[in-house]
């Protein structure tokens, strides 16, 4: 989880100077090592890399800003600090932001997502509308929709599932 948190191995030893947390540390550097010998990243990567980028060098987040309109992110309740810091590098530069997620359904703690990203978005960018949807008003279309697609993607008959949903929908307005 250090690179979820944006942690190099020597920050990471840093915080966890312990036994246990000297040997993660020491893996760690051992990976990146292996990583940077075969010109390789992994997931994590391709997230980190950007966002120390964009911390770096204002003008290349700046070319990024003018490339994006609106941003759209989906399950935001299973961000981890990383892809929070992208999310906000992005929008930012364009000032509409729409997220989805609920953070009762957080399931990835164990990669470091953290529910706190949507319970804290409002604070972080300002002038935020929230959209409540609770199962009520979704209940007329979301069962057909999922209905129709299951037996579109199996060819098969009615299915009848229930599906209970709750999305919230925020959008930062561009300050002026």
């Amino acid at each position: 989880n250090a690179k979820n948190l944006g942690l190099s191995p020597k920050d990471y030893l840093r915080e966890h100077s312990y036994a246990k947390g000297r040997v993660i540390a020491e893996v760690y550097e051992e990976y990146q090592t292996q990583l940077a010998a075969n010109n390789a990243l992994d997931f994590d990567d391709l997230i980190l890399i950007p966002v120390r980028l964009f911390e770096q060098n204002e003008s290349l987040l700046g070319y990024w800003h003018s490339q994006f309109k609106h941003i759209l992110v989906d399950e935001f309740q299973d961000t981890n600090l990383v892809q929070y810091r992208l999310v906000k590098h992005f929008a930012e530069g364009c000032g509409n932001l729409t997220v989805v997620g609920d953070d009762d359904q957080s399931i990835y703690g164990w990669r470091g997502a953290a529910a706190g990203n949507i319970l804290s978005f409002a604070k972080t960018f300002k002038g935020t509308r929230e959209v409540v949807l609770d199962h009520h008003q979704l209940e007329p279309i979301a069962p057909v929709a999922l209905d129709a697609s299951v037996r579109h993607a199996r060819k098969r008959p009615e299915v009848g599932i229930f599906l209970g949903v709750l999305m919230v929908q925020r959008r930062v307005e561009k300050s002026t």
